[in-house]
């Protein structure tokens, strides 16, 4: 069961997670030649400096990429299944209802650690030739919420998917984006530091909130 699902998902939205791939492969990539062409420029205990001291901040272009990838994965996955009724097919398979769609999520949730783990090796692997391990510790700290916070954007994107009311869509739609917002605040670098362990249990927890909104949506409760 769980393979057939997986080729089917894989089957569905494998152009989109391509291209999301090759976009977080991209922006890995020009983080380590950034970091090196500042090297080069103002060599590496100059770069140190302004890391350590002037909340030099070069990761910050990458910061939405993460809630891009999150969101448009999990439009690609349940859009077409909602608007076709075809996710009701699954619903008359011999297996619990809320099963199928963790299964569903979980490997929307593979899909994207896939890339963003692909992304931060990248990164971050590559920077520990030329940058201290406090720096790259700080490095992860910085990026850590993004990627969390697109993690977040797959779920709540979801959620607001299997709703049918467009003024009960609006209203998840208020409260995802305020949610989504605690993982992008404007921060030095590191700063996040004491509030990642909150934020990673965020995470797991909007991982369930698809389940009322699907259960209204296969019960067809329209008020």
């Amino acid at each position: 069961m769980l393979k057939a699902l997986f080729i089917k998902e894989w089957t569905k939205i494998r152009w989109i997670l391509i291209g999301f791939f090759a976009v977080a492969l991209f922006s890995g990539a020009k983080l380590l030649l950034d970091i090196h062409h500042q090297i080069e420029l103002m060599g590496a205990g100059n770069l140190w400096d302004i890391l350590l001291f002037n909340n030099f901040n070069p990761y910050r272009w990458m910061e939405y990429v993460p809630l891009l990838t999150g969101i448009a994965v999990a439009l690609a996955q349940f859009i077409p299944e909602v608007q076709q009724k075809r996710i009701k097919l699954m619903f008359h398979l011999p297996v619990n209802e809320n099963q199928m769609l963790m299964q569903l999520t979980l490997m929307g949730n593979l899909f994207l650690l896939t890339i963003f783990l692909s992304e931060l090796v990248i990164a971050l692997v590559g920077i520990t030739f030329v940058l201290p391990k406090k720096l790259i510790l700080d490095a992860f700290i910085t990026v850590a919420p993004w990627f969390l916070g697109g993690i977040t954007a797959y779920h709540l994107t979801t959620m607001i998917v299997f709703e049918s009311m467009p003024v009960r869509r609006l209203s998840l739609i208020l409260v995802a984006s305020a949610f989504i917002s605690l993982f992008y605040q404007t921060a030095t670098t590191g700063a996040y530091r004491p509030a990642l362990p909150l934020l990673a249990i965020i995470t797991i927890l909007t991982f369930f909130t698809h389940l009322y909104t699907a259960y209204r949506f296969r019960k067809g409760i329209h008020q």
